[in-house]
């Protein structure tokens, strides 16, 4: 195991994760970005407008209301889905009558949603 101490060893190892995660994940965030500065529909040339987007989309009373939906459900997330989550870890860690159960019925959808969709 000494041999994964060399550097150039982990430079090798690491740069083909790298290439994927820029081919997959960098690029192509770039190119989002620059489209949304630009008037283009998928064909012809793209026409730089600036921010004139960003105003529009912020100036749209739909976008505003799904942007407020939208943090709503984050924060909910955040404040009641992970300390819930974390609740109920503790919980199926203790034991009680009927614990097996209950984390076979938690457990469930995991194992019964893709049984089904694969039925499908």
């Amino acid at each position: 195991m000494y041999w994964f101490s060399k550097r150039w060893i982990k430079v090798v190892m690491i740069v083909p994760t790298l290439l994927i995660f820029s081919a997959y994940m960098v690029i192509p965030i770039g190119v989002s970005l620059y489209y949304s500065f630009t008037d283009f529909n998928g064909l012809g040339k793209a026409r730089w407008v600036g921010l004139a987007n960003y105003q529009a989309l912020f100036g749209d009373a739909d976008f505003l209301i799904s942007l407020k939906n939208s943090m709503i459900v984050f924060i909910m997330a955040v404040c009641v889905l992970l300390p819930l989550s974390f609740f109920l870890s503790l919980l199926f860690n203790r034991a009680f009558k009927g614990n097996t159960f209950v984390k076979g019925i938690a457990f469930a959808p995991n194992i019964v949603a893709p049984v089904l969709i694969g039925l499908m």
